[in-house]
This record gives C-alpha cells, sequence and structure tokens, in this order.
C-alpha cells in the first residue's frame, strides 16, 4: 500500500493533524515569535503521561495493531520521517478496518482520536524514528488494546 501525505482532510476519520497554520488561528506575530492557537481541541484527562518512543526500521510491514479506549494519543515526530498506519476507531469490535498509511514528517504531530487503532511507525530513511507521546497517565498499564491482520501490510515508498 502507498503511503499518503498527512493532512487535516485525509486523517480526519482517525484523529487530527496538529501542524497546520492558517492566517486565522494567528494569535501572535512579533519580532520574537509568531504563535498559532487553537490548532486543536481535545479532552485529555487531569493527569497526563509523556514517554519518548524509538521507531526501529524492521521488515514485514505493519501486521499488530494497538488502541486506547480511555484516551486519545498525541504523536510527534521528533527526529525522523515515518511511515504511520492507522485503522479506522471501532469501540465495538475487535477488527481492524479502513486502515491507511501515511507519512509522518519530522515535526508534524498528531491527535489520535480514542479507539484509533495504530502502531509503532515504520522510519523510512533511518534506522530508527524518535516519537514523544502524550496520553492519559496510565495506559501503558491498564488501556491497551491489541488485534492482528491477518496479514502484514506493506509499505511502498520511495
Amino acid at each position: 500500500m502507498k503511503p499518503i501525505e498527512l493532512s487535516a482532510e485525509a486523517f480526519k476519520e482517525y484523529g487530527k493533524v496538529l501542524h497546520q497554520r492558517s492566517d486565522e488561528r494567528r494569535m501572535s506575530d512579533n519580532d520574537e515569535l509568531t504563535y498559532w492557537g487553537k490548532i486543536a481541541e481535545f479532552e485529555l484527562p487531569s493527569k497526563i503521561s509523556t514517554g519518548i518512543m524509538v521507531a526501529r526500521r524492521r521488515e514485514g510491514g505493519f501486521r499488530t495493531f494497538e488502541r486506547h479506549f480511555k484516551t486519545g494519543e498525541i504523536l510527534v515526530a521528533l527526529d525522523a520521517d515515518a511511515v504511520c498506519a492507522v485503522g479506522r476507531p471501532t469501540p465495538e469490535r475487535d477488527e481492524v478496518t479502513d486502515v491507511k498509511l501515511f507519512y509522518f514528517r519530522r515535526g508534524q504531530a498528531v491527535f489520535l482520536s480514542p479507539a484509533t487503532w495504530h502502531y509503532v511507525p515504520m522510519p523510512i530513511a533511518s534506522e530508527s524514528a524518535a516519537f514523544l507521546v502524550i496520553f492519559a497517565s496510565g495506559t501503558e498499564d491498564d488501556d491497551m488494546s491489541f488485534a492482528d491482520l491477518s496479514a502484514p501490510l506493506m509499505a511502498e515508498v520511495g
């Protein structure tokens, strides 16, 4: 499957893209900074957790997916480009559906809606890629659900 470029329109079934800037969202613009506010709004619990995930280049494509019911998840690509696989949120069943692959460029960020299927992004041109991960505190301990595809999904990049 060929990945597509990340955009608010293409990603809307899975969550929100946090890197879109426009003049209407520019809240401050002076000699010291330009600030775009309210790029996206979403609910997070009162206590959140941050982590750093280092994704490694691997053979075999995407097969395993995870989701979180109690919280959404923010992912920020810190130092390298990758491909991210996401499936439509299916809170009522354990089936991964409507999977799309997105290019996830260094510096881009997304909010994955609760119950959105996803897994570790795959670095494109480097052996590893670091991501900032933000979600509800305790998600790693008690809000992880997994499912496997019947066959691996291969990313056609290049």
